[in-house]
């Protein structure tokens, strides 16, 4: 376990029987009827073996209801999180519950450069932060914020979290739209069947993240803590972003459906095309074929057939045809 004290002067280790800040510029009251003063908090790194130190670091009885309460979160993140083929499935989702007064369990879906999900799961109360692993923060960051003064409250940090997976997900929306635009690219030079593939796991995925920031965006809604920092403005920042980012997602998945109908129209372009080759090959061979046919009668008295010149005539007559058959063609830009 790793303990930390934050304020505006950066992160603090705290170590062994190390004691938690007092004064009057730092409070520490754990207590649920606790009011608690600004001043920081208290960030704990749990590993997911770590559960029974819980109680202790957030200073709470183990009573029956918070005991209950954590042995089932404890069976949810042991399990094995096998991701399906169907991108659109969230394996990890998004929620925000409150535990016992005074304390929320909250779980964010972060995604990592290749598009995979990974979870960032915390014990949110007033003056304490419990992250179970890193959950992709750095030390480093948390210290460059809280010196800035933006890392006073827990609060504080769940909301530089979930400005941080919002970014994340920009991120991926952005790679999906370059994806969008080489695809359409190639079916207007020539349609392929690897890229309906392709659509079909870019609608997938865009669907995923239309219903994990619609997730977060419930997330960041119900642990809003409007009487922390001056108000709302900070969750408000992060939710108004999030439906900006959740409106562009809809615009990205209406663009997939477009793709989609403009790959299905390029097919059914190219379908025909060689009909209407095939049509006119028909049409050039058919007098030809007529001609064959006509000659080819087991007919004694018919013309030109004891005739030396017949084949020739008959040859003659096939390339006059074919030659006719193109003219007419051009005319009326049917090889257009």
């Amino acid at each position: 376990m790793e303990r930390y004290w934050v304020d505006r002067d950066g992160l603090r280790p705290l170590t062994g029987e190390d004691s938690l800040p007092t004064g009057n510029s730092r409070a520490w009251d754990l207590s649920p009827t606790g009011e608690g003063r600004a001043g920081g908090f208290l960030l704990a790194v749990l590993a997911p073996t770590e559960w029974s130190q819980l109680p202790g670091v957030l200073n709470r009885e183990l009573d029956k209801p918070l005991a209950g309460a954590l042995t089932r979160l404890q069976e949810q993140v042991e399990q094995v999180y096998r991701p399906r083929r169907n991108q659109g499935f969230l394996g990890i989702r998004p929620r925000a519950e409150k535990l016992v007064p005074g304390l929320s369990y909250v779980c964010y879906r972060g995604l990592d450069q290749e598009g995979k999900e990974y979870p960032i799961r915390f014990f949110l109360s007033r003056e304490s932060f419990v992250l179970l692993g890193w959950g992709g923060l750095k030390r480093e960051q948390l210290e460059e914020r809280a010196g800035r003064g933006l890392l006073v409250y827990a609060s504080h940090l769940a909301e530089f979290i979930g400005s941080k997976v919002l970014e994340e997900h920009r991120t991926l929306l952005d790679r999906f739209e370059d994806q969008m635009d080489l695809i359409e690219e190639g079916i207007l030079k020539a349609p392929k069947q690897w890229q309906q593939s392709r659509i079909l796991t870019l609608h997938q995925r865009v669907v995923g993240l239309k219903k994990s920031l619609n997730a977060h965006l419930s997330v960041y809604i119900r642990i809003a803590n409007p009487e922390e920092a001056g108000g709302q403005s900070d969750w408000q920042e992060l939710v108004q972003d999030t439906q900006r980012e959740l409106e562009n997602v809809r615009q990205t998945h209406e663009l997939v459906e477009n793709l989609r109908e403009a790959y299905q129209t390029a097919l059914d372009n190219r379908a025909n095309d060689i009909m209407k080759i095939l049509t006119l090959l028909a049409t050039v061979l058919l007098p030809i074929n007529l001609l064959t046919s006509f000659f080819g009668m087991n007919f004694e008295n018919m013309p030109l057939i004891h005739r030396p010149y017949g084949m020739v005539f008959f040859y003659v007559m096939c390339v006059l045809i074919i030659a006719a058959s193109l003219w007419l063609f051009h005319k009326m830009k049917w090889q257009k």
